[in-house]
Order: structure tokens, then sequence, then C-alpha cells
């Protein structure tokens, strides 16, 4: 018999190991999937914290108390100082065993994948968050091709592996506003959830448009979890002002599909198209509202169906000093 094969009988049984039951398992890859502006990044950090200091997971019968660990929180979007510590501050965690990327230039994959093993191992990580997960593919890959995604993410199989740790990857649904299986709704290739052995997806609730829901759509290694509904809470942190946490609401009755198949339902074709323009159009920096309004004027759309646009994709709305430029919009 070829020394590359062995008989399954020669196989040691094990369990899978979780770190939130049913959701977020050890040792294997995560994914997260949902527009912005829907408090994604909010609901890791919470999760974060928990890890961090030991504390039960939201839904788990019987609370599920663990030993605390450590925590790597790589994001591309967010600052450290007026957003990641402040809200992990709002969600209880143990700062001093969650870390945050203290450099210049973030780790990429594969490049990168000896870096984050190194420190996985040193630091006794019990959880990894890519946040987004496009950004930490090396520059020459192509987020689209099917072969270079799975090149990019292989390594996080072994690093999860070596170090008994978990991976999640947060990313953006695409554009397919049409498109109700959660399978084909995330951004880039399909070999991103095929990669991940649970995936998750962060969608608004039809019955409230303050209340979101978190559910599942793939699960590899364990049974579907049900839907769990929570709400961003404002909270106010010293030195930071005000911030949000996540507040966890009980089960939901909507699947992920349901939540799409509403999402699509609940927008009129002018609305879609005229989200999908503003998503274009301020994608690389914030625009003046004022301006948006005048370009949108010209494809026949009102400010109020903006105004609607923008909370559709969740815009960030900021004053500015510049006069006559009013606020400035930009993706979250």
């Amino acid at each position: 018999m070829s020394g590359n094969t062995r008989a399954a009988s020669e196989v040691t049984p094990r369990p899978v190991k979780w770190l939130w039951p049913d959701r977020i398992p050890r040792v294997k890859v995560t994914l997260l999937d949902g527009d912005p502006g829907l408090g994604k990044t909010t609901v890791l950090l919470d999760v974060s914290a928990r890890v961090s200091t030991g504390r039960p997971m939201p839904g788990v019968p019987n609370g599920c108390d663990t030993e605390p660990r450590g925590v790597l929180y790589l994001s591309a979007e967010d600052d450290d100082g007026d957003t990641l510590r402040p809200r992990l501050e709002a969600a209880e965690a143990d700062l001093g065993r969650v870390y945050l990327w203290n450099a210049t230039s973030l780790p990429t994959l594969p490049s990168g994948a000896g870096e984050l093993e190194a420190l996985a191992s040193e630091l006794n990580l019990a959880l990894i968050v890519l946040d987004p997960g496009v950004a930490f593919i090396d520059g020459d890959l192509n987020t689209n091709n099917d072969a270079q995604v799975r090149q990019a993410l292989a390594p996080l199989r072994g690093i999860c592996e070596d170090t008994g740790c978990a991976t999640v990857l947060l990313r953006h649904l695409n554009k397919d506003s049409k498109g109700s299986n959660p399978l084909y709704r995330g951004g880039g290739s399909i070999a991103f959830i095929g990669a991940a052995r649970s995936g998750l997806l962060a969608a608004r609730s039809p019955d409230d448009p303050d209340e979101m829901v978190l559910a599942h759509i793939k699960a590899n290694v364990g049974p579907r979890a049900g839907s769990l509904a929570y709400q961003l809470k404002p909270v106010e942190v010293n030195g930071a002002g005000s911030q949000v946490r996540v507040e966890w609401l009980g089960a939901s009755d909507y699947a992920a599909a349901d939540l799409l198949q509403s999402q699509r339902q609940n927008r009129s074709p002018a609305r879609s198209e005229c989200s999908e323009w503003l998503r274009e159009r301020i994608n690389e920096s914030a625009v003046a509202f004022k301006l948006l309004a005048t370009e949108g004027k010209r494809h026949g759309w009102g400010e109020r169906l903006l105004q609607r646009a923008g909370d559709d994709l969740g815009v960030v709305s900021q004053r500015t000093n510049v006069q006559g430029a009013g606020t400035l919009w930009s993706l979250p």
C-alpha cells in the first residue's frame, strides 16, 4: 500500500470542537456574510469579547463557559482607537487578551501565513478574525478566481489544525439582488464559501428595520443552528463617547433564504438600482450628499429615495467644515 494512503479503519475518530457551538467550529474556517451596516464587525467583536473572558456564547443552552483565550482581530477598515477598542470595551472584553495588528501593513495570504501561524502559537489564540477577508489576500491574486482563492485560503486550514484555533472571515454580499440562494450571494469566488466549514449570514429582519438576524447558510461539521435576532444598542464608553454593542434577542423564525427573499421583495426596482449606483459612487471615497442628490436627479431619483438607498447600505453621514458641502456620505 502506498505511503500516502491508509485504511479508514486506521483513522482515530474524534468529535468536532466548537468555539461557538453549532456556529463557529474550532480548527476550521467560518464565513460571515452580510451587507454593510448590519453590525457584522460588532457581532464578531462581541464573540471576541466572550472568548477573551470565557463567557458563554449567545443561544447556547446550559451556558457552556470556557477557559478565557486569546483573539487576534485583524481589520482593514476600522480604526483601533475610535472603533475596535471602544466596541471591545462596550462588549466587556478582557482587553489584555484581544490583540490588534500594530503595523502599517497587514499580513496577506498565502505569503503571510507563516507570520499568522507564529502569532497564533505565541499568543495562545482561540480565534483569528479577518475583517473583511478579501483584504487579506495577496494583491496579485484574483478574488473572483476559484483556483486563486483556494490557493490563498489553503494555509488557513493548516494554521487552524496546527494551533487549534478557529478563523472567521467577514465578507460583503454581491450585487445579485435577484438571488435568494445564500450560498451564491457572497462577494467574490464561490471558493470562499467552499473553503468554509460553517457559513453565517447577517441580514435585516423583515419585521423590524432596527432588528437584525444571524442565520446559518452552511453547516459541514455539525447541525445547522437556529437563527438568532439581535439589535445594535448605543452605549457610552469612557474616552470614546457613544458606541454600539450587540444585544441578543433570542431565537428568530427566519432562515437565511427567507431573509434574502424578503430583501428582494421589499425593494422597488428603482430603489435597488439607486442602491447599487450609490454603492459604486462612494466606494472609493466620501462624497457630499448635495452632489449625490444632484447626480441622482439625472437618473430620476429624489432625495427621499436616495436616503432609503443609503439606509440599505448603512452609509455613514458626517458633517464637514468645507463651505457648501454639507454632509459627506461614505460606506462604513
